[in-house]
C-alpha cells in the first residue's frame, strides 16, 4: 500500500501494482480481515482501489443469518450501510455480513463486516455496518482474479503434504452412519514348492 487518500474527495487507496501485472478495473481487493474494495483505476505500475466506505462504492452482500441479499453502499470514512433488505426481515446487531457473489467482483462468503444497527425506512431496512477491515490502517492487500467463480473451490492437496491422505479420501460418512468392517481379503496363493531334480542316468 503506497498511500491512503480516503478522506479526500474521490480519494481511495493506492497500491504499487498496475498494468505491469495485468491488473484490470473491478478486480476485488481483500485483506486478512476481510474485503477492502475493488480496483477503480489502473496505471502502469500503480492502481487506485475504491474502498467499501467510498460514497460511490457498492458491493453485493448477504446477511449471515438469513442469507437475505442487498447492496452495501459507502457512507463516508469507516461507514457503510446495506440497502434493499425488506423491512420484514429480522436482523440482529452483531450479525456478520458477507459478499453474495452476485456482482461477479467477489466470490460468495468473504467477510465484509458486522451489523451495527438497523431501522425501517418505508418498505426496506437501513442497516448500518461496521466494516471488518480497518481501512485507515490497512497495509497489505491481495488482488483477486477478474470474474471469480461464485463459489470458492479448495485447492487440491499436495502429494505428500500433511493431511493429503485424509483429503484424498473418496467418501466421508454422514453423521450417525455405521461403518461396516471391510471384508477380509483372500490370502495370496503360496508359491509352489520346487520339483526335485530328475536323477542323472548311469554311464
Amino acid at each position: 500500500m503506497l498511500a491512503n487518500t480516503r478522506n479526500a474527495p474521490f480519494g481511495g487507496l493506492l497500491i504499487d501494482r498496475g498494468r505491469d501485472l495485468d491488473l484490470k478495473e473491478d478486480q476485488g481487493v481483500i485483506a486478512p480481515e476481510g474485503v477492502v474494495g475493488r480496483i477503480w483505476q489502473v496505471a502502469g505500475t500503480q492502481s487506485t482501489v475504491l474502498p467499501l466506505d467510498a460514497y460511490n462504492a457498492s458491493t453485493a452482500v448477504m446477511l449471515g443469518r438469513s442469507r437475505a441479499t442487498g447492496v452495501l453502499q459507502g457512507t463516508g470514512p469507516g461507514r457503510a450501510e446495506i440497502r434493499y433488505i425488506s423491512s420484514q426481515e429480522v436482523v440482529q446487531a452483531g450479525e456478520p455480513v458477507y459478499t453474495s457473489g452476485l456482482d461477479r467482483v467477489f466470490p460468495r462468503g468473504l467477510l465484509v463486516g458486522y451489523v451495527a444497527s438497523q431501522k425501517p425506512k418505508d418498505i426496506e431496512l437501513r442497516i448500518e455496518v461496521n466494516l471488518a477491515v480497518p481501512l485507515d490502517r490497512v497495509h497489505l492487500v491481495l488482488v483477486l482474479p477478474p470474474n471469480p467463480p461464485l463459489e470458492l473451490q479448495p485447492n487440491p492437496p499436495i502429494q505428500g503434504a500433511p493431511g493429503a491422505l485424509a483429503a484424498a479420501s473418496p467418501t466421508v460418512p454422514a453423521p450417525g452412519a455405521v461403518l461396516q468392517p471391510a471384508a477380509p481379503q483372500p490370502a495370496a496363493p503360496k508359491p509352489a514348492a520346487p520339483k526335485p531334480a530328475a536323477p542323472k542316468g548311469s554311464e
